[in-house]
């Protein structure tokens, strides 16, 4: 009924059926491997975040705003301290007057200062 030849290729079929088949299952197999392997990777990093236990580069320190010293936030540029400086200001002017007031004595040392650095731009 069948020629050899239609046996021989529903043989290579059946192969190459049963090999697709095997290569499917490794696929599988290695997209469940990779999920768990990320899966770890991202409860190592949750991890390290809540216990503080990591270490930044330079630049990654610097993306998140700390300058400096290691772990010390703050500006560092003239312009950046100066427009901080305006910003909190503009804070405190917007707090109410009782709990501004008892800072009054350093909010005037910090006001000489000013008036002392503006003076040196005169001299």
């Amino acid at each position: 009924m069948f020629e050899n030849g239609s046996r021989e290729a529903r043989r290579s079929i059946r192969e190459q059926a049963h090999a697709l088949k095997h290569a499917i299952k490794q696929a599988e197999h290695d997209k469940a491997a990779a999920i768990r392997e990320a899966e770890r990777a991202q409860a190592r990093a949750i991890s390290q975040a809540l216990n503080y236990e990591f270490a930044c580069t330079k630049a990654g320190l610097e993306g998140m705003g700390f300058h400096g010293n290691a772990g010390s936030p703050g500006p560092v540029s003239v312009e950046a301290i100066v427009t901080e400086a305006d910003s909190y200001i503009s804070y405190l002017e917007d707090l109410p007057k009782e709990k501004v007031a008892p800072f009054e004595a350093k909010l005037d040392q910090m006001g000489e200062h000013l008036k002392k650095l503006r003076e040196s731009f005169h001299k």
